[in-house]
């Protein structure tokens, strides 16, 4: 429950203790206009991280500042640091009602017996303590530092009508596991007070750990009983602190939570005036499916471009999220994104935005994105600015890319596209902070930028720990670690390489002379990152393979297992010892493969999608396995209400365009495909003293159990729009002639077509329509050919063919599929008068 606010004033009864050791946990998200936290089904509260509240106010000449949270979240340890640093007078709710048991007063005495039960206690008791204490003197000149209130929106109210005002609201996210573990193990010292944990911090042996004593609240069920109250008020409190709120992430080290407390409350001290600057709509700026995608000189051309895009998001976000939210901001580390990050994060602030976590050296992989978006702080971040252009070439004259990701960690969805294109139209004014300093993307730290904290952060520790809960590393590492086994990962100079270098380096101990081209960088090498046959030309040829996916001379010596990722590295290629594995077969088997292999699936697999180019292979594994399935357009984004839905998780899906993923993030992901893969191969090798089942019997054998779709794509890339338009509407003239016809078909290069249809989904989620996503030519015998339009080039359009036909018996799975598909690929050409109206006589690419 990502930027909840609160105090819980059970918290009052905490001590002053340090944040131990974090661990992972699982948040919620409630749904807002844009589906920023879409949650199709209610989910079970299970491990939900529990926010500690800083609320920073005026009062007097002084700042005052509130603590509270769940038991045992470390704010003591802060507590002292901010009184230290800024002065101000420590007024502990818990301390006060303490002491008023110790001294037996009348509210000592009625307080005693909630504190007793592990219950709140009442609004009002602590109301008028509190109202008493912000009377003083001291309070009025130096400020406070109260902790354990507001925990109800009556008590903030109450709290608001003395005269303070809220500058800053920080909430510090700490897991009900980590919260339940260290109450339990806390002891204290009646003698010094000083604060013990039997397992993180435990008392010097002897005296002192004799007299440590444990406080009658302290027990698991008496902790659960406060943590249960404070998940039922703390909606209140959050609605009441919306405007100025931020997150500080609790499970971290001490020092590392002081410093981002630190930064926030100077920057609340230091109001710096956002400067209007004047513009005019500029062209173009309509989204595709993933993203704005504009050649660099377009966008670097004007400086008023990227900061018209930029502002026109902000603009078309609700306003409750962005002002003292927390934005995720970073991408693949092309050509020109860390100048076109200085500006997002200056319009950041500009704009409310109360925190900034970027990638170091601005780089985060698009899953990443997703991951940190949807966990870091427990789901913190209302959501992302992206610098990607994917697969896309890179460079001075390459692509630039943009691209908004809403609060699930999810690319969005058409409703906020659309707005953000509608503001792009009719823009007057950027709020930009022009004169603020650069951010060091260099070095991981926090730094301010006008009101507004900036955490550098490493962009692949989030991401990591997302990946260990899908799968058995130290299996995975077993895998590695065989004689007989050896791989290569080619991260094609893009983002993945931090993650191949820390997932598959560090972690699972693949040789780092295996892990080809993971240095980024701008231009991506001079390479074209597209992990396919012809783009990724050099590991293709280091597995045996050449072009066209056959296997060559060189397959005797070549790696067992061997991948890659695009740009971003939410694509992957996955290939064996002289042997290809398509993407529509890739999803399909590792469907076919999850629940025995993958532990993520362990409790079976509920839902599998493909896009509608993809072939019919999951089909086939759905229907064997009973599996609900789901047929999309393609985009990455008409997955995500599906993995929303409760009883369609666990999810898989995948796309023909080396796309595959799961419902652990909202992002395709490329090391995702690349472990389950290696899951896939270690399921398959029990027994390390037997010969090693390979990559190549592993896809075969699936055939051999569900058949094999013969599978190609023709790719004619940057063809005139109008030209391919025409394409388009040259097969839906053939709509009239094939309904006249009926069961007769017609007749294409001696194949007979017996129907063509006009791809339309409806979302079975939520209804919305999604029309006009590709013709598809079905012809007798089963086979089939979709023309699609893509819309992820920045110049012109490519024209997609698939072609695709299913083979059961095993006698003939073995042929060529560009030969097989050749008869298919003819019908197709002349249905379409391509090479006619587009002067191509043969595709850009072929895969």
């Amino acid at each position: 429950m990502a930027r909840l606010l609160s105090a819980l004033v059970a918290l009052v009864m905490v001590a002053q203790t340090a944040a131990f050791a974090p661990s992972s946990w699982v948040s919620t998200r409630s749904t807002t206009k844009w589906g920023a936290r879409v949650q199709q089904a209610p989910q079970p509260r299970t491990g939900l991280a529990q926010n500690e509240c800083l609320v920073v106010m005026s009062a007097g000449s002084g700042m005052g500042i509130i603590i509270a949270g769940a038991p045992a979240s470390g704010k003591g340890t802060q507590c002292a640091r901010i009184t230290e640093d800024f002065g101000v007078v420590h007024l502990s709710t818990g301390d006060l009602l303490r002491a008023a048991v110790a001294a037996g007063s009348d509210l000592g005495k009625e307080a005693k017996g909630f504190m007793d039960s592990g219950k709140l206690v009442p609004d009002q008791l602590v109301i008028d303590l509190i109202a008493e204490k912000l009377k003083s003197d001291d309070c009025k000149t130096k400020g406070w530092l109260l902790d354990g209130f507001p925990r109800t929106a009556a008590q903030a109210q109450a709290l608001a009508d003395t005269g303070a005002k809220c500058d800053c609201f920080i909430s510090l996210n700490v897991p009900d596991s980590d919260l339940v573990d260290r109450v339990v193990g806390r002891r204290t010292d009646p003698e010094t007070g000083d604060i013990y944990h039997m397992t993180f911090n435990p008392p010097p042996e002897g005296e002192i750990a004799d007299r440590c004593t444990q406080r009658s609240d302290d027990t698991e069920e008496k902790v659960k009983v406060r943590l249960e109250q404070f998940h039922d008020n703390v909606n209140a409190v959050v609605d009441f602190y919306k405007d100025v709120k931020t997150e500080v992430d609790g499970t971290a080290k001490p020092d590392e939570v002081y410093t981002t407390i630190k930064s926030t409350l100077d920057a609340a001290t230091t109001k710096v005036p956002a400067v209007s600057v004047p513009t005019s709509p500029i062209e173009g700026m309509k989204m595709g499916t993933s993203g704005l995608r504009k050649k660099v000189p377009v966008v670097k051309g004007d400086p008023m471009y990227l900061k018209n895009f930029v502002q026109s998001i902000f603009d078309a976000l609700p306003k409750d999220d962005i002002l003292g939210g927390t934005l995720v901001v970073g991408g693949d580390g092309r050509y020109y994104n860390k100048e076109a990050l200085q500006t997002i994060i200056r319009m950041a602030a500009a704009n409310g935005v109360g925190r900034v976590w970027v990638g170091k050296e601005g780089l985060i992989s698009t899953p990443a994105v997703s991951a940190i978006v949807r966990e870091r702080g427990a789901g913190a971040a209302f959501g992302a600015i992206v610098l990607t252009a994917s697969h896309n070439p890179g460079g001075p004259d390459g692509d630039f890319g943009i691209k908004y990701n809403t609060g699930d960690g999810a690319p969005a969805k058409e409703l906020l596209t659309e707005s953000v294109y509608d503001f792009t139209t009719k823009i007057t004014r950027v709020l930009d902070l022009e004169d603020a300093e650069e951010v060091d993307l260099g070095t991981v730290g926090t730094s301010t930028v006008g009101n507004m904290v900036v955490e550098v952060i490493d962009p692949v520790d989030d991401y990591l720990a997302v990946l260990e809960a899908c799968f058995d590393f130290p299996a995975l590492k077993a895998l590695v670690s065989r004689p007989d086994f050896s791989m290569v990962f080619d991260a094609m100079h893009g983002a993945a390489g931090p993650s191949a270098k820390r997932i598959l380096g560090e972690a699972l101990g693949v040789p780092l002379d295996s892990l080809m081209n993971c240095v980024p960088s701008e231009d991506f090498g001079g390479g074209h990152p597209d992990p396919n046959l012809a783009y990724a030309e050099e590991l293709v040829k280091v597995m045996g393979l050449d072009g066209g996916g056959m296997q060559t001379a060189a397959a005797k010596s070549a790696p067992d297992f061997g991948a890659a990722a695009d740009g971003d590295a939410d694509r992957n290629m996955i290939l064996g010892k002289g042997f290809f594995v398509t993407p529509s077969d890739s999803v399909a088997i590792l469907a076919a493969n999850g629940k025995a292999a993958i532990p993520q699936f362990a409790g079976g697999i509920n839902g599998v999608a493909r896009s509608m180019p993809t072939s019919g292979a999951l089909d086939v594994v759905a229907e064997a396995l009973d599996f609900s399935f789901f047929e999309t357009p393609t985009g990455w984004k008409y997955f995500g209400n599906l993995m929303d839905c409760e009883q369609y998780t666990p999810f898989i899906c995948g796309e023909e365009s080396f796309g595959t993923g799961s419902s652990h993030i909202r992002e395709k992901d490329g090391m995702w495909a690349v472990l389950a893969w290696m899951s896939v191969l270690a399921n398959a090798n029990p027994d390390e003293s037997a010969p090693l089942v390979g990559i190549q019997e592993i896809v075969q054998n699936h055939w051999a159990k569900f058949g094999r779709h013969f599978y190609v794509r023709y790719d004619y890339e940057a063809v005139d729009s109008g030209a391919a338009e025409e394409v388009m509407e040259t097969i839906r003239g053939h709509f009239a002639s094939i309904a006249n016809e009926g069961d007769k078909g017609i007749m294409f290069g001696g194949m007979k077509c017996n129907s063509i249809e006009e791809f339309l989904y409806v979302d079975p989620v939520d209804d919305s329509v999604t029309s006009k996503q590709g013709l598809i030519l079905s012809f007798v015998g089963g086979a089939r050919a979709i023309f699609r339009l893509s819309g992820t080039g920045s110049e012109g359009a490519t024209i997609r063919l698939y072609l695709e036909s299913y083979e059961e018996d095993v006698a003939k799975q073995s042929a060529n599929p560009q030969e097989v598909l050749l008869p298919l690929a003819a019908a197709a050409l002349e249905a379409s008068n391509l090479a006619a109206l587009t002067g191509r006589a043969s595709p850009t690419v072929i895969t």
